[in-house]
């Protein structure tokens, strides 16, 4: 998966939760600065420590789906 493909999927489900309220901020920002972590990982070649970090994520699809 592209590294665009896969930001983009990140940023729907996050957006996702963020309008079905199924997160605090607290838990937005560890799995924002999670996936900042990996994405860098990955940049620096460290593809394995990205993939470990990345499904670390507790983030799944959302239970609320908003209808567009």
């Amino acid at each position: 998966m592209s590294s665009r493909v896969w930001n983009s999927h990140i940023a729907e489900l996050i957006d996702q939760h963020r309008t079905a309220h199924e997160l605090d901020d607290d838990q937005l920002s560890e799995i924002i600065r999670l996936f900042d972590e990996a994405r860098s990982a990955c940049s620096a070649l460290r593809f394995y420590g990205g993939l470990v970090i990345s499904e670390a994520i507790p983030l799944d699809r959302s239970r609320v789906v908003a209808l567009r």
